[in-house]
This record gives structure tokens, sequence and C-alpha cells, in this order.
């Protein structure tokens, strides 16, 4: 295998560095593919339940999704997390 289709395959599998997420999205979002609640995100993150949800509103906003299934899908397509 050739350097260049080595580097190409090695970017293939880091993060997007273009996310319109901010870094608190971006770490909902992980917990949110992770399989965690609302409330166990507020807990790990030492924030209430009510600033969790506003910050996936903004999320399924930016992301252009409904659901916190479209979300993760879209998370791990675009190399998001």
């Amino acid at each position: 295998m050739s350097a260049s289709i080595a580097r190409r395959i090695v970017a293939s599998f880091q993060k997007s560095s273009k996310s319109p997420l901010t870094s608190r999205e971006t770490e909902i979002l992980q917990k949110l593919c992770d399989g965690d609640n609302y409330k166990i995100i507020a807990e790990n993150l030492f924030i209430s339940g009510d600033t969790v949800r506003a910050h996936i509103k903004n999320i399924y906003k930016k992301l252009q999704v409904n659901s916190r299934a479209e979300a993760v899908k879209k998370a791990i397509s675009d190399r998001l997390i």
C-alpha cells in the first residue's frame, strides 16, 4: 500500500474538523451515541436536565434532524464524534 493511500485510509477514520457543533454539544452527542439518557448525561456533566434538553434541541437544529436516532446516524456518517 502506498503512503498516500495509507494517509487517506487513516484520515477517513478521524473525526471531522468542520463540525457545526460546539465542544459541549459534541460531548453531549457522544453521550447520546453511547446510549446515555438525558438524566445520566446531566449527572455526568454536572448540568441540569433542562440544559441537556436545550443542547439537544440545538444539536437537532444544527444537524437538521428530528430524533435521537437520526442524530446518532448523522454523527457517525459525518464523523462528528
